[in-house]
Parts: structure tokens; sequence; C-alpha cells
């Protein structure tokens, strides 16, 4: 099983986030307005792992999201998932009110030092992947779509 020290990458990452947004597809369990949480918080998952099986991997302590509306779109044109609701979360907000650790994976420099694989790494960069450790609390979630995105 690969591991990575999350605290270092979180240090590098952590503290870059203004007034910045990240996005997220739904599954069908999760209720924003309880907070999301990561299948398994207490996880050891690695984010190489985490990023190459997604939701078909081992439950992670992870929340995947996407840096930008357009790749999260795009993401989700592909889920098999009937209902698909779409949520903004303030990364701002998260750092300041939970525990959690933002990993961003949306630059080159981060997708090498932390996914090995092509596929990890072209993954990342194509849907713009941020990950969440833990807990995302439901003021810093707003739902910004259902239904509507999907038939333009």
């Amino acid at each position: 099983m690969n591991t990575v020290d999350n605290q270092d990458l979180s240090y590098e990452i952590n503290n870059q986030y203004n007034d910045k947004f990240v996005y997220r597809l739904l599954n069908e369990m999760e209720m924003p307005e309880q907070g999301l949480k990561a299948k398994n918080p207490s996880a050891s998952v690695s984010i190489q792992e985490h990023v190459e099986n997604g939701s078909w991997g081992r439950p992670s302590q992870f929340i995947s999201t996407a840096a930008s509306f357009d790749a999260l779109k795009q993401f989700a044109t592909r889920s098999v998932s009937p209902r698909k609701r779409i949520v903004k979360i303030d990364l701002r907000k998260v750092e300041e009110s939970t525990e959690a650790a933002v990993f961003d994976l949306t630059s080159k420099e981060n997708r090498e030092n932390y996914l090995t694989s092509e596929k990890a790494q072209n993954f990342a960069r194509k849907f713009q992947e941020v990950l969440i450790r833990g807990y995302i609390p439901a003021d810093c979630i707003e739902v910004i779509s259902d239904e509507q995105v999907f038939r333009e």
C-alpha cells in the first residue's frame, strides 16, 4: 500500500486560498445540508490510490473535488448516477472551520510529486483534482446545480 505523509503535502498547499472555490458532484447518499464526510476519515489510503481508483477503490479519507466548474461538468457527464447535483465549496471557509487539509493537484509540480502513475496524473490534470481530507461543514457548501446543467 502506498502512503504519503499528508502533513507534509498539506503544509505545502494550505493557506493559499483567499476566495477560492471548488466543485463536487454529489453521490445519491450525500446531503450537503449536513456537510460532507469522507467515506472513511480514519483511512490511510494514499493520494495516488485515491485518484487512480476514485469511488471504485477502497473507502478513503479524501473527498474529491474539481477546481473548475467546467472540469466538474465534464466529469459529471461520465457519471452513471441518475441524479446529478453539484455543489460549490468555499476552501477558505473549510480551512478556517475544520481540521480538514486541502491537497491541490492542479499544478504539474504537485501531480509529479504525489502521483506516480500516468493514469492518476492524467485524471488529476483532466478533472483539475483538489482533494479535501476529512469533513466539509455545511456552511462551506452551496448547492449550485441540479439536473438543468446537463440539459444544455
